[in-house]
């Protein structure tokens, strides 16, 4: 037995005791009123008349006990009685907006995701979206919702659709390989920050988080080109 039932379970046994009791003298009085069995004395009857009345104030109190041992038991039951299920999503919301929340701030430690155009540097915008993807895999790992698993999904495709392009592109011919490195590069960038400032405004709006600082530039992408 559950320590929370051994708990109740005093209770439970006064109440009944109580009923019983109280049934018990009840059924007492309306014999002797009704049958009376005992062939009581007339001169006799002003006396029991007076103990008949402390027999009702015993009655009432009887009952006054029996009324507090319900509503003890009942308001033990409703404080015991909220659904795991109801306690067991709020955890789970709070360790997802956890981790969402160190999601968005290491997506802001990318500067690949909102630097101005000039400042890329093909290579190593492509070694930073490799780094955002090999995180993002750990964390979806972690993930408890589908609001916070779908989103980093999202991203992640966006992110391997800009890898898959570079390694075709790679494959391509030297002369073709040059000039359509020139064009590839901002384009398909853009993508890539289009896809994660959705998906970061999305987090952010479920999650409740603030959008500020490198946040902000980032989702400003998703407002951009919608």
């Amino acid at each position: 037995m559950s320590p929370k039932r051994q708990g109740r379970r005093p209770v439970r046994l006064a109440a009944m005791s109580a009923v019983g009791l109280t049934a018990v003298v009840l059924a007492g009085s309306l014999v002797e009123v009704f049958a009376d069995p005992l062939g009581i004395a007339p001169d006799l009857l002003p006396l029991l008349d007076q103990r008949a009345s402390v027999a009702g104030v015993i009655i009432s109190a009887l009952g006054l006990v029996v009324a507090v041992g319900a509503l003890l038991i009942q308001l033990r039951a409703a404080r015991s009685s909220e659904p795991v299920a109801a306690r067991d999503a709020c955890a789970t919301w709070e360790r997802e907006q956890q981790l969402a929340r160190r999601v968005l701030h290491r997506l802001e430690d990318h500067r690949v995701l909102y630097n101005p155009r000039a400042w890329e540097d093909e290579p190593r915008v492509a070694a930073s979206i490799e780094g955002i993807r090999d995180y993002l895999g750990e964390q979806i790992l972690q993930c408890e919702t589908t609001e916070l698993r779908d989103r980093l999904r999202a991203i992640q495709a966006g992110l391997r659709e800009f890898l898959t392009e570079r390694e075709q592109l790679n494959r391509s011919v030297l002369p073709a390989r040059v000039f359509s490195r020139l064009r590839y590069l901002w384009p398909a960038l853009t993508r890539v920050r289009t896809t994660v400032g959705i998906a970061a405004e999305e987090i952010a709006d479920v999650f409740e988080i603030p959008l500020n600082g490198n946040l902000a530039d980032i989702v400003s992408w998703s407002q951009y080109r919608r």
